[in-house]
């Protein structure tokens, strides 16, 4: 992700933005993902985030990626770190070593990129993100 331009310009844009280097996701019908992220804003590490996703639709595979989310306003962020579940709808072809990924944005104010490291995996699904927010 660091050669795409949008999300180097989101970086620099955006009020904050979680990481999350490795998410490992896997499931046959019923799916589970797990991810341990930092927070960051004007570029400093405020906290860490604990995902976890659960999937229900046409789910076959395992694989791993990152995600990027990114807070656009104070108030997208503060709404985040109250916790509770957001959607997860998905859509993913992962053939082995790359794959292409898109999901919903879960509000108007944040962007959610995802980036495919590998696994084998078709998917198309719904579901919810639980996330897990504390202070550095």
């Amino acid at each position: 992700m660091k050669n795409n331009k949008k999300i180097t310009k989101y970086i620099d844009e955006s009020y904050t933005y979680v990481v999350f280097p490795s998410v490992i996701k896997g499931g046959a019908l019923l799916g589970a993902a797990r991810a341990q992220g930092r927070a960051f804003s004007g570029g400093k590490w405020v906290g860490n985030v604990t995902m976890t996703q659960y999937n229900i639709g046409a789910l076959l595979g395992a694989q791993k990626y990152n995600e990027i989310i990114f807070f656009k306003t104070p108030e997208s962020f503060r709404k985040f770190m109250q916790g509770g579940f957001e959607d997860a709808s998905q859509f993913s072809l992962v053939p082995l070593y790359s794959g292409f990924s898109g999901d919903v944005d879960f509000a108007k104010d944040v962007e959610v990129y995802t980036s495919s490291d590998y696994g084998l995996m078709l998917e198309l699904s719904t579901g919810l993100q639980d996330f897990t927010y504390t202070s550095k």
